[in-house]
């Protein structure tokens, strides 16, 4: 997102809690890019489908939440940040379960 903020100054964009090591880490916007930024003036909107899960839907939850985007389209999966793969037992059966999520500030 910090293609579509301001550089400066460095604004909290997004968290995500980690549930196996309990810790949330605050994610904050980058005054240095390696490209041209697309600037803040400028519209930005965001197709989403059935299909947009992860961090392509927390992308575009930010900057809505940010007021810097419009979202346009479908309702998104609702995928998670962070999935984990556990063994179940002593059995060759696998669950995945989301192990992260984002805290929007």
């Amino acid at each position: 997102p910090s293609y579509f903020t301001q550089a400066k100054p460095s604004i909290h964009i997004d968290s995500i809690y980690d549930r196996p090591s309990n810790t949330t880490t605050k994610l904050m916007s980058v005054p240095t890019l390696l490209g041209e930024p697309y600037g803040v003036s400028k519209p930005l909107i965001i197709l989403t489908s059935k299909t947009t899960k992860g961090i392509a839907e927390d992308v575009a939850y930010c900057l809505q939440n940010l007021k810097r985007a419009t979202i346009v389209g479908e309702k998104t999966a609702g995928g998670s940040v962070k999935l984990d793969k556990f063994k179940v037992g002593n059995t060759d059966f696998y669950v995945t379960v989301p192990s992260a999520k984002s805290i929007n500030p």
